[in-house]
């Protein structure tokens, strides 16, 4: 069918796009971090959200490359990557965002200020599945669900004011809250990647080319985020 070659070709695309040269540290493994619970204090702590049905917590394609892109801007010894541990279901996108994900981030957020009281805390998210919608018994469309951006504009909203004032910065890659304020985020702090042509931008769930190819934007971010942090 042209549907399945069409996934294989953007999916292709996205894979191979360029990514910054991977840290030398050995991490645990493709899509999980969890270096903020496992891990000694740093500087920087990036809580991250994967998309929906991304594998391990930070999942494959914007997770691993904006972590190589910090560890090669500040240093691979500054940076604790501490993925979001939740369903990441097509339920949880379906409901506007998974609560218990929102939960989980908030939590994360209070576990890094206890834990390590100077460490400047950043929130990151992507969102990323395939599914196909049957329309009739020719054609099918491929949608796409958002989810790791929802599950950070939950979690954000469940900060107290002394918590979100320890948010340095926010960093959403393919956003389909774009132009939406994040809840309790200073929007100067705040950075949303939306590629030309990325109907997720615009409030469409349909997958095109421009939404896979976040990776190359990573740079930029980590750019944005030292921007935002002091070392």
């Amino acid at each position: 069918m042209l549907i399945p070659t069409i996934f294989a070709a953007l999916l292709a695309t996205a894979l191979s796009a360029p990514t910054p040269a991977p840290t030398l540290e050995v991490r645990q493994s493709a899509t999980t971090r969890n270096e903020l619970l496992d891990g000694p204090c740093r500087n920087v702590t990036v809580i991250f959200a994967r998309g929906t049905t991304e594998d391990g917590n930070i999942g494959a394609l914007v997770g691993p490359s904006l972590e190589s892109a910090l560890d090669s801007r500040l240093g691979a010894n500054i940076v604790a990557f501490q993925g979001v541990d939740y369903p990441a279901d097509i339920a949880g996108y379906l409901a506007g965002g998974s609560a218990a994900g929102g939960t989980t981030l908030a939590g994360l957020v209070n576990t890094a200020s206890t834990k390590c009281p100077s460490t400047q805390i950043v929130l990151s998210g992507y969102r990323f599945v395939f599914f196909p919608f049957l329309l009739d018994t020719c054609t099918r469309l491929t949608y796409t669900l958002s989810q790791g951006a929802q599950v950070v504009y939950k979690g954000a909203a469940q900060l107290s004011g002394p918590l979100a004032a320890k948010i340095k910065a926010a960093v959403l890659f393919g956003n389909p809250n774009n132009g939406d304020a994040v809840p309790n985020i200073d929007n100067a702090n705040v950075k949303t990647y939306c590629h030309a042509g990325d109907l997720i931008c615009e409030g469409q769930p349909i997958v095109l080319t421009p939404h896979l190819t976040y990776a190359t934007d990573t740079p930029a971010a980590a750019d944005f985020i030292a921007s935002r942090v002091t070392l």
